[in-house]
């Protein structure tokens, strides 16, 4: 039993939590990946802050758009900088 629990705290300290969150791309620089973007709902509401887009993300189909994306995070800070992990 006493393993058990041990297993069971070893393994909450080490979960990674992600977020999924809506964003509006203000600008992106494909020679870069580097997406600027602002946070449209939820805790990333009025955040603005810089996402890597995955490789082989459209241009045409992410400029100035509204996108649901999935980020290597569990909160949102103004400025920082976070890469996508599923769109």
């Amino acid at each position: 039993m006493r393993i058990l629990a041990a297993l069971l705290i070893v393994s909450f300290a080490f979960a990674v939590d992600y977020l999924y969150i809506a964003v509006r791309v203000e600008s992106y620089d494909p020679r870069t990946g580097l997406m600027k973007v602002t946070g449209i709902a939820g805790s990333c509401e009025g955040k603005s802050f810089n996402l890597i887009a995955k490789p082989g993300m459209d241009p045409k189909q992410i400029e100035k758009r509204e996108l649901r994306v999935l980020i290597d995070s569990d909160h949102c800070e103004d400025k920082a900088t976070y890469k996508i992990l599923e769109r």
